[in-house]
């Protein structure tokens, strides 16, 4: 994520001109993945193509620097047309929510064999804002072994790992979330 690279440079460095954040070695990276993945053969460079998709980059990075100064995530210290970029407050806080959300990509896996414990039921609410935390608890929940009764009602009875409470934690999800433990099954049978 482009949005994400920029921010963590500027959160390194302080601050850094648009030709520190991104060197040349970059372009060179980039043009050779894209040729890599038209042809499935990994080929150097050839400066005069390299040089018309830098300046394609370069294009695409104006406009995204602009795009996160409109937002307050970084801001321009320089008049000159090179521009001195860093990072604002803002930024800082925006970084740290797409880091989170990096996380949440990679769902909960419990590798030890799944223990049985009481019976629960997992509802939440989780806004659309928090999509991909929403989507990394479903594959969760999937992959300890829980059944869902509909997209926000799960039913299981695995026992829930301490990581995962701790990773629920760590998302912010916990205000989002209750676990019901059923003590006696009534007239819902699962076994269907």
């Amino acid at each position: 994520m482009l949005t994400k690279h920029i921010l963590e440079v500027l959160k390194i460095i302080g601050s850094a001109s648009t030709s520190t954040i991104f060197s040349d070695h970059y372009y060179a990276y980039k043009y050779n993945k894209q040729k890599a993945k038209n042809i499935n053969v990994w080929q150097p460079a050839v400066l005069e193509n390299a040089g018309r998709y830098k300046k394609k980059e370069l294009q695409k990075l104006s406009n995204l620097l602009y795009y996160l100064k409109k937002k307050g995530l970084v801001e321009n210290k320089s008049d000159k047309k090179e521009g001195v970029w860093a990072i604002t407050p803002v930024g800082e806080d925006r970084l740290n929510i797409i880091r989170a959300q990096n996380i949440s990509q990679k769902p909960f896996l419990y590798c030890n064999q799944l223990k049985k414990g009481e019976f629960k039921v997992i509802v939440f609410d989780i806004p659309e804002a928090d999509k991909r935390k929403r989507d990394w608890l479903r594959q969760s929940l999937v992959n300890l072994g829980f059944e869902m009764l509909q997209r926000s009602v799960w039913v299981g009875e695995t026992k829930l790992p301490e990581e995962f409470i701790g990773s629920l934690n760590e998302l912010e999800l916990l205000s989002r979330l209750h676990i019901f433990i059923v003590k006696e099954k009534g007239t819902i049978n699962f076994s269907a």
